[in-house]
């Protein structure tokens, strides 16, 4: 006899077949017959391990690398925002000349009342700075700045100087410093020239007037010496060139320094020869070759320079004065400039 299932059957409430009583899900429809899906199967062997209380890499953390170009890159705007500033900011001449002449005022003023001070006491130091707050008084010393000195400002892109030129320093000696938009002055009373060139001879010859110079023996400017075999009388000379020295049609001075040395002996002219060296310590200092010959009679020095190769070049006729020699100093082109010699 043949075995029938006789288990009670129920139906599918989603497609209507019938299902075991027990289903959890239809094997027609394949719904789920329950209220909740069992979970998902759990983790195969395919599936990598991870370990949760392994900490996970964060993707917002910037890696050193990153962190040194973020560092260079904010010094590098830095320095470059400076560098701008710094030259677009960098002072004009009309900045550098205005703080030299207040500068220059102050440094005239302040020893002129140290100087009334020590005579008169500080009666005297109060009128003198009184005097100096009086515009017409500062026109003058601007204007007699402006005569017997020069500033010229160099630019250097990113900071400036200005430079004084004066018979005190001929060669030039910076004076201030600009960057940012200020200026630094530091110039001085020693560096200031007043008195013109005959000013200073007039002075001279009050202080030491000629017949003074007379009686006073030779051998206090020079001393006779022996010079290559040859005796003579060695004389030192600071002389100063002035002129259109630069080509720049503007009137510019310039030092040097004279060895000369007087022989004994004379030429077929009667003149005695004259021989030494001259130097620019503008230029370095080197010596320079002179040859010539001086007129007792007519008190006239002519010296002229050789090259090393012994070829001729510059000229000087000078006259003997009270102070020294005074003249022409004539380039192989012509040009003239004057010549002063002070021993």
């Amino acid at each position: 006899m043949e075995n029938k299932d006789i288990t009670p059957k129920k139906k599918c409430p989603y497609c209507g077949e019938e299902i075991q009583p027990d289903a959890v899900k239809c094997k027609h429809c394949g719904e789920w017959l329950t209220k909740e899906a069992p979970s998902a199967s759990p983790q195969t062997d395919s599936q990598p391990f991870t370990d949760s209380n392994q900490p996970t890499p964060n993707s917002d953390t910037p890696s050193p690398h990153k962190r040194g170009m973020k560092a260079r890159l904010f010094w590098i705007i830095l320095i470059a925002l400076v560098a701008i500033s710094a030259i677009a900011l960098a002072p004009s001449e009309g900045q550098h000349r205005e703080r030299i002449e207040k500068a220059a005022i102050a440094c005239i003023e302040k020893k002129i009342s140290n100087s009334l001070g020590g005579v008169g006491g500080s009666a005297l130091s109060s009128i003198s700075s009184i005097a100096f707050n009086v515009e017409l008084v500062q026109q003058k010393i601007r204007e007699r700045l402006e005569q017997e000195n020069r500033i010229e400002v160099e630019n250097r892109v990113f900071w400036s100087q200005g430079r004084i030129y004066n018979q005190l320093h001929p060669y030039g000696k910076m004076v201030s410093f600009g960057c940012f938009g200020f200026v630094f002055p530091s110039i001085e009373w020693e560096d200031i020239a007043l008195l013109t060139q005959a000013e200073r001879e007039d002075i001279s010859m009050f202080l030491n007037p000629p017949a003074a110079q007379a009686e006073q023996p030779q051998a206090n400017l020079s001393t006779a010496q022996t010079h290559g075999g040859t005796t003579g009388i060695r004389q030192l000379y600071h002389g100063v060139i002035e002129g259109d020295i630069d080509g720049k049609n503007r009137i510019d001075t310039l030092r040097c320094e004279f060895d000369l040395f007087f022989e004994d002996r004379v030429n077929e002219e009667g003149k005695l020869i004259v021989n030494g060296t001259y130097k620019y310590p503008r230029y370095g200092g080197r010596a320079i070759t002179l040859s010539g010959t001086y007129d007792p009679n007519t008190d006239l020095l002519v010296l002229v320079e050789y090259y090393k190769s012994g070829k001729p070049n510059c000229t000087m006729r000078v006259q003997r004065t009270s102070y020294g020699f005074d003249g022409m100093f004539i380039r192989k082109n012509g040009q003239t400039l004057s010549l002063t010699m002070t021993q």
